[in-house]
């Protein structure tokens, strides 16, 4: 999930595959850190994938499901990792694949204080359950207003044409909410929350860490967090619980929800490097990944497919959002969309 730095021989593109509907990118820096922070106790300097990365191989088109909130268990150790806006699942080649995996794993986990509402049935039923007609509002809104990429607009009402042959109602709507006060509500919690982990962490080790073992945005991350107010965080934490409503209030009238996964152009390998000045990269990053964030914060499953390619052959990821703990729906529409257009086997013109 990191994003490299240049290769020096030529940019090369990053492909959707690499890149989740799911995570906010500034929570999967923040969980990067989290996975390689403990070796700070042992005074093993940290370095991230810089730019000899090669580029992968046997790339193909890619299907991710972000469950809904504490679907898969986290284990009893689990104190909230970004405090339940981060969640785990495979990536997968196929809608089967994704839905026997959660099968196996989507099981209610002993004492925990959030279980979700149970399935109703095993998702491997869902998939061969047709969906029915839903109720599918589609949206290039973007927080700042912001117009997204022209082909990728084009091909988001393309999708939504797709949709409407298969027999859906499909209508044009956005969230319409204050992404301003949504966000700066969720960076007082995020930030805050990350400052916490730390603390346990440097106390376990005896020592702050060294100005090189963290990058700037990890560093900028930490400082604003130690600068956050009891008062303020709680009050961000009442104003997410105030806004995840009225978003989840937006699905009483419809299904699913649709957006495209990027609002540009695909970013080259080292655009979203991570040594750059962390004001610089958030903007790019919300330039690029507009439209995600708001689901990591309600807890809602979404759904990325790849279901159709950009004119320079790379891979446009499709989001689809359903209702709180309702993936089944999503598995059901997600299976009528991969026999309707098929993305197995299709490959982008640098292979191998």
């Amino acid at each position: 999930m990191a994003f490299g730095g240049d290769t020096g021989g030529g940019r090369r593109a990053m492909t959707d595959i690499n890149v989740t509907p799911l995570v906010d990118v500034m929570l999967v820096l923040l969980i990067i850190f989290m996975v390689t922070a403990p070796l700070i106790q042992s005074g093993v300097k940290v370095d991230l994938p810089r730019a000899s990365a090669q580029q992968m191989e046997h790339a193909e088109e890619r299907l991710v499901l972000k469950i809904t909130r504490d679907r898969n268990p986290g284990a009893t150790d689990d104190a909230e990792r970004a405090v339940g806006f981060v969640v785990e699942h495979v990536v997968t080649r196929t809608v089967r694949d994704s839905a026997a995996m959660l099968d196996a794993t989507g099981y209610p986990e002993p004492a925990s204080p959030y279980a979700p509402p149970p399935r109703a049935r095993p998702y491997m039923e869902e998939i061969r359950t047709p969906p029915g007609r839903l109720r599918v509002a589609f949206s290039a809104e973007t927080p700042g207003g912001r117009a997204i990429d022209p082909e990728i607009g084009d091909t988001l009402q393309r999708v939504a044409k797709w949709l409407e042959d298969l027999g859906h109602h499909v209508e044009e709507r956005g969230l319409g909410v204050d992404y301003h006060r949504l966000y700066a509500a969720q960076r007082a919690v995020s930030s805050a929350n990350f400052a916490a982990e730390m603390a346990e962490l440097i106390h376990a080790a005896g020592r702050e860490p060294a100005p090189d073992e963290l990058e700037p945005n990890t560093w900028a991350v930490l400082l604003s967090g130690r600068r956050r107010s009891g008062e303020e965080v709680m009050r961000g934490w009442r104003t997410l619980r105030e806004m995840s409503r009225q978003i989840l209030n937006r699905f009483e009238t419809l299904d699913v929800f649709v957006t495209p996964m990027r609002g540009t152009a695909l970013p080259r390998v080292g655009d979203l490097g991570p040594d750059q000045d962390p004001r610089e990269l958030n903007r790019k990053q919300a330039r690029a990944l507009p439209f995600t964030p708001p689901f990591n914060l309600t807890g809602q499953p979404a759904l990325s497919l790849p279901l159709v390619h950009t004119a320079d052959g790379l891979p446009l990821g499709i989001e689809l959002v359903g209702r709180y703990a309702d993936e089944a729906t999503l598995f059901r529409l997600a299976a009528q969309l991969e026999e309707a257009h098929p993305w197995r086997g299709r490959k982008p013109p640098i292979w191998g």
